[in-house]
């Protein structure tokens, strides 16, 4: 089970501790979808309706001027390019759940394949790790570090 902590604590980054609290509802309810996903529903759809979700609730609790609260005082705007981003964050919750089986790994290869997704990347390095050689792992790590900035990487991937 993913727990709704887990999800604000993925999202916290992107929408800061005050906007996460007054998410509250809609982050239980985007656990609820999280929690509800088998094997045979699309994944992309998914992060669809989570991007959706977050962008008429950050659009709602900023009165649209879309600026994020942060703890020293100051805001920071939030593009809808950012929304797409927010929604992977949220979908590794759901990755970290998944059995560490050839049959999921497979699933999370053909989203990250289709999909721009450092949440799937993310999870086939650290939790597929039996499942992937040596050079596979190498190729994902050459991969995250070229196409996105160490910030969203380098708690979790060697420089």
């Amino acid at each position: 089970m993913i727990a709704k902590a887990q999800v604000i604590a993925a999202l916290t980054p992107w929408l800061g501790p005050e906007l996460a609290l007054r998410l509250d509802d809609r982050l239980e309810k985007l656990t609820g979808w999280l929690n509800s996903w088998t094997p045979r529903q699309d994944i992309a759809s998914l992060a669809q309706r989570i991007d959706s979700l977050l962008f008429l609730a950050v659009r709602e609790e900023t009165r649209g001027r879309m600026l994020i609260p942060l703890p020293d005082g100051t805001s920071v705007r939030v593009t809808l390019e950012d929304f797409a981003a927010m929604a992977d964050d949220a979908l590794y919750p759901l990755f970290c759940e998944m059995p560490a089986e050839a049959a999921y790994l497979l699933i999370l290869r053909e989203y990250a394949m289709t999909v721009s997704s450092l949440s799937a990347l993310k999870a086939q390095y650290l939790r597929f790790d039996e499942f992937q050689t040596a050079a596979e792992k190498a190729a994902i790590a050459s991969f995250v570090k070229k196409c996105y900035p160490p910030s969203r990487w380098r708690d979790w991937l060697e420089a």
